[in-house]
């Protein structure tokens, strides 16, 4: 647990749920001083994971200041949440009404049916971990498809408990169950995924930000950095494909949101200047969330070498 909440911080719902499912059921036949000391040690335990990660960063320099700043203290930022409830709404109901997610609604359903299993403590216990998950899948407002991963697990399980007890209690499939299954394949059938897959199987890797990424490391050294001004997903992945660092803790623009954080950008871009900016062609850096000191260090510092349909590559004068 400490290593996943090293890797996703939003885990820590995660630990919570055990907590909270430990303290109840777990250790109902000890008294209160022993579970108290069984959460201690699971805590200390969750101290040693995160601590034993940082021992490796910090063998690359990391100091604890950067360490807490960067995945601790960023969080705090206006970035990291949606701006305001409409927003929040808006992406709640993509993801959980009009995306392909409502499938497992159905099996959860059937979950539900099967009301006599909730008499057992660990589907109690996965419901309460659904419950918490699903609170850290709504932390952000966002909804990018790394935090809704989180929530998977649980409501994998529950639905393959109704799933099987449903058909454990009717012993087989009759014809109106045939029919309701293959409704099923037909309507949520990931046919996009399938087709994407097939084609990079047939064409092989093809990925552009890979491509890129071995462009701007043939053209750097190894010691040279890389900017990335936008949050344009294929432009953050050449950034790691090219091997070379960024120039700023804020490695893309998602967290820009402050005059705090351009100013830290500003500094970061001046003491470590970038070899190469990448930058999506639209919209024009006048009109992006960046200050009128690093639009003007960019525009004295740097000259349009490189442009493709969908992006602009600067290179520092």
């Amino acid at each position: 647990m400490g290593l996943a909440i090293s890797f996703k911080q939003i885990a820590i719902t995660t630990s919570a749920a055990f907590f909270l499912f430990y303290f109840i059921n777990l250790s109902e036949d000890k008294g209160v001083s022993k579970r108290v000391l069984g959460t201690l040690y699971f805590i200390i335990g969750i101290v040693i994971g995160v601590a034993s990660l940082f021992l490796v960063m910090s063998f690359y320099g990391v100091s604890v200041q950067d360490y807490l700043s960067g995945a601790w203290y960023i969080l705090l930022d206006s970035g990291s949440a949606a701006p305001d409830l409409k927003t929040r709404m808006l992406n709640f109901f993509r993801v959980f009404i009009s995306s392909r997610f409502i499938l497992f609604y159905l099996f959860l359903y059937l979950f539900k049916l099967q009301y006599i299993e909730l008499k057992n403590k660990y589907i109690v216990g996965i419901l309460i971990w659904l419950a918490f998950d699903f609170i850290g899948v709504n932390a952000s407002g966002y909804y990018y498809g790394h935090q809704i991963k989180q929530i998977f697990a649980p409501i994998v399980i529950l639905s393959a408990i109704g799933i099987a007890s449903f058909v454990e209690k009717k012993k087989y499939f009759n014809y109106k169950d045939h029919v309701y299954i293959a409704v099923l394949v037909v309507l949520f059938f990931p046919y996009l995924q399938f087709k994407n897959i097939a084609s990079a199987f047939v064409k092989g890797d093809v990925e552009p930000s890979r491509t890129l990424g071995a462009w701007l490391e043939s053209e750097t050294k190894e010691s040279d950095y890389i900017y990335v001004l936008s949050n344009d997903q294929i432009l953050i992945k050449a950034l790691y494909f090219s091997k070379r660092r960024s120039s700023s803790q804020y490695f893309h623009s998602i967290f820009i949101n402050s005059e705090q954080s351009n100013q830290v950008l500003s500094r970061e871009l001046k003491e470590k200047p970038p070899v190469f900016l990448l930058k999506e062609t639209l919209p024009a850096l006048e009109n992006t969330k960046y200050s009128t000191d690093v639009i003007a260090f960019i525009q004295n510092n740097y000259t349009l070498y490189k442009e493709e349909s969908y992006y602009q590559i600067f290179k520092r004068n």
